[in-house]
C-alpha cells in the first residue's frame, strides 16, 4: 500500500502498516502533491481491497470497467426484449410493371437495439435476410406476379435496456422502405 500524504488512525494515533487499525471517527487521506491519494498493489491473484459485506454503497466511487467491459456496454437487469413486426411492399426490380418480389422491413423503436430477426413466408425462399440499420429486412423473390404482400412477414427482436419494448409507430416502418441498389437489382432479377 502506498499513501500519498499523511494519514492518522486509531483516533489520533499512528497508522500502523501490517496491523489492524481502529478509529472511532472518520480517517481521511489527503494528498497535497501530485498523483493519486492512495495506490494499492498486491501480488498477482490477490485482491487489492476488501470491504465488509454490510458496508453499503460508496458514494462517488466510480469504476470505468467491469472485467474489461465498459459499463455502457452492459445489459441492465430491468432490460427486456420484444418482437416487432414489420411491413411488406412489392418490388418491381426491373421496372417492367410486374412484381418481382417482396421487401419486408421491421424496425426497432428509438431507444432499443436490434438483436436478431427473421421472417415467415408461404413457400418462398428468401433472397436475402439480415440486419438492416436498427431492424431486420428480408427480400423474397416472387414465383408469380400476382402474389400478395401478405405472403411474407418479417420481425425484429429488439432489446430495451430500460424495460419493455414499446410498439413502434406505423410511420417508422414506412420510413425504412427503400429502393434496391443496382447490385441488389442485378442479383434479384437473375433469380
Amino acid at each position: 500500500m502506498t499513501l500519498g500524504g499523511v494519514s492518522f488512525a486509531a483516533t489520533g494515533g499512528t497508522f500502523l502498516l501490517g496491523r489492524t487499525n481502529a478509529a472511532s471517527t472518520q480517517t481521511a487521506l489527503t494528498n497535497s502533491g501530485a498523483g493519486p491519494v492512495l495506490a494499492l498493489s498486491t501480488k498477482s491473484g490477490q485482491v487489492p481491497l476488501a470491504v465488509s459485506a454490510a458496508a453499503g454503497k460508496a458514494t462517488n466511487l466510480n469504476s470505468d470497467k467491469v472485467d474489461g467491459i465498459d459499463g455502457s456496454q452492459l445489459a441492465l437487469a430491468l432490460g427486456q426484449t420484444g418482437q416487432v413486426t414489420g411491413t411488406t411492399t412489392l418490388v418491381d426490380a426491373d421496372g417492367d410493371g410486374v412484381n418481382d418480389g417482396f421487401l419486408a422491413v421491421a424496425t426497432c423503436p428509438a431507444g432499443t437495439k436490434v438483436t436478431g430477426g427473421g421472417y415467415t413466408t408461404f413457400g418462398y425462399q428468401p433472397f436475402e435476410s439480415d440486419r438492416a440499420d436498427n431492424g431486420w429486412e428480408v427480400l423474397v423473390v416472387a414465383t408469380a406476379a400476382d402474389e400478395p404482400a401478405s405472403d411474407v412477414a418479417v420481425f425484429a427482436e429488439c432489446y430495451n435496456p430500460r424495460g419493455a419494448v414499446p410498439a413502434p409507430a406505423a410511420a417508422l416502418h414506412a420510413d425504412r422502405h427503400r429502393a434496391l441498389t443496382a447490385q441488389e437489382t442485378k442479383r434479384f432479377v437473375s433469380h
